[in-house]
């Protein structure tokens, strides 16, 4: 049994976007500006690198943007791990299930050809 048609989260959506920066790359930094907090990829081209600017107060923001990719990358590592496992408890979970059954009917069917002792 697939455990994804049972979770909420649409994490192929969230692949996808992570995709569609993948070439910035993930060595995102920011810095203090004359205009906020400036978030920028690392680049040797000098007309290039700037991703946003983030107001004087945004120095979280700015932090929290930098880190997204290889936040995202590690979670979504982490989901697909954790999928795995369930997964794996599920498919084990069957196969116990199967052999309590098994054993149940052979049970029930000593006891049915038992004789009784008196």
């Amino acid at each position: 049994m697939s455990t994804k048609s049972a979770m909420t989260t649409d994490t192929d959506a969230i692949r996808e976007r992570l995709a569609l920066v993948a070439h910035f790359g993930t060595d995102w930094s920011y810095d203090d500006s004359d205009d906020g907090w400036t978030v920028s990829y690392a680049t040797d081209h000098p007309q290039a690198g700037h991703l946003a600017t983030v107001a004087d107060y945004g120095e979280h923001v700015a932090d929290l943007i930098a880190h997204a990719p290889r936040d995202l990358a590690a979670l979504l590592a982490e989901v697909d791990r954790l999928r795995g496992v369930l997964d794996s408890i599920t498919a084990n979970e069957s196969v116990v299930v199967a052999k309590a059954d098994l054993a149940d009917g052979m049970l029930a069917a000593l006891r049915a050809t038992a004789t009784p002792t008196t």
